[in-house]
């Protein structure tokens, strides 16, 4: 196991490439609900997602306002009929400002998803 960790580092690999499931690229909208206690998270309690990959444990995303790392939320993914078609709890693994094209400021951040119950 050390070895594996030393190969890994001396590689120079980044931990995208050392996910324990592969993620899918897509392009879709979810709708996310801060759970935290914070000022930030009050002020700011729901925002939009535009996701761009997902796998099993986790996926990708542009948001509009910065989270913390360890910030916990809940997503909802509408479905063309209005309804929710997925709700899933998450954990904010990083979240790293961006400039678009436009100028303006956008957040990538990555989520790690709770477990669910068995």
């Amino acid at each position: 196991m050390l070895k594996l960790s030393t190969e890994v580092e001396a590689q120079n690999v980044s931990w995208e490439d050392r996910r324990e499931t592969p993620r899918r690229e897509v392009r879709l909208n979810a709708e996310a609900m801060r759970l935290g206690n914070t000022i930030n998270a009050h002020r700011n309690i729901s925002l939009r997602l535009s996701v761009e990959d997902i796998s099993d444990g986790g996926m990708g995303a542009t948001a509009d306002r910065e989270l913390e790392p360890g910030e916990r939320v809940a997503l909802y993914f509408p479905s063309h009929m209005g309804q929710h078609v997925y709700d899933l709890y998450g954990r904010v693994v990083r979240c790293d400002r961006r400039e678009t094209d436009a100028n303006q400021v956008a957040y990538r951040i990555g989520l790690k998803f709770d477990a669910l119950a068995a």
